[in-house]
């Protein structure tokens, strides 16, 4: 229901006229019929990504566990990866914008089971035609932990969860300065394929499913693709990580 009414409310926005637009701009926020409510958790969501984490990451949990001899040691390497990153939206926000190709980059450390990675996307997500709403970038940083199955040859498969935070910040001078910039909270699955290449240097693909915790659920599923490079931790990082 609260997913018809905020559809609703935002097709009688764009039939509306500029100056009433405009008007409505400057005293609020361009995601008002999806701002988050704190009391308006979505349970059966934030359930259901929960089930899916466990569900795809325990199963390998065990016999990844047994082979911890041959893992490296926590702590012990840095893999830098950046590339390329494709959005695909959600329905709802598929109606109201359109996301370009943007960036991603993290940066990964093995643990003592699996490994955790610092990461950060952006894109550019233009309004769609008739009546847009004003483009917003669209940066994303997350904490990611990650279970790796046993590699077969080169090729390494690793699945797990995220949680982090999203910033929408719109390009329209016309809003007032302070709602120009939104932050919300997100979480979900996400799962990596690499290939080991020479020097230290390897190719990745990686695919996440979020939910980003607005009052109408948005989801989000990005795609990257691209190159990493893995070296030693620094000996002060590691006695810090220590």
């Amino acid at each position: 229901m609260a997913g018809e009414v905020a559809i609703a409310a935002a097709a009688r926005r764009r039939k509306r006229s500029e100056d009433n637009k405009l008007g409505q701009r400057s005293t609020s926020s361009p995601l008002a019929g999806f701002v988050h409510d704190a009391r308006a958790v979505n349970l059966r969501t934030s359930w259901l990504i929960s089930v899916a984490a466990v569900a795809l990451v325990g199963p390998v949990t065990e016999p990844v566990l047994a082979q911890t001899a041959t893992s490296p040691p926590a702590f012990s390497r840095l893999t830098i990866r950046a590339g390329a990153l494709w959005q695909t939206t959600d329905s709802r926000l598929a109606d109201l914008y359109k996301p370009s190709t943007g960036y991603s980059g993290e940066v990964s450390m093995p643990f003592d089971v699996g490994e955790f990675a610092l990461a950060v996307e952006r894109a550019t997500f233009t309004g769609q035609e008739p009546s847009p709403h004003p483009d917003f970038h669209g940066t994303v940083g997350m904490l990611k932990w990650r279970m790796p199955l046993p590699s077969v040859g080169p090729f390494t498969l690793a699945l797990g969860a995220h949680t982090g935070a999203m910033q929408f910040s719109f390009q329209d001078t016309v809003i007032a300065p302070g709602l120009r910039k939104e932050m919300e909270l997100l979480f979900g699955v996400n799962a990596a394929g690499s290939v080991r290449l020479p020097a230290n240097f390897s190719a990745f693909v990686m695919g996440e499913y979020t939910h980003v915790h607005l009052h109408v659920p948005v989801h989000l599923a990005p795609l990257s693709a691209g190159i990493g490079y893995t070296l030693t931790t620094p000996g002060w990082l590691k006695d810090f990580l220590r």
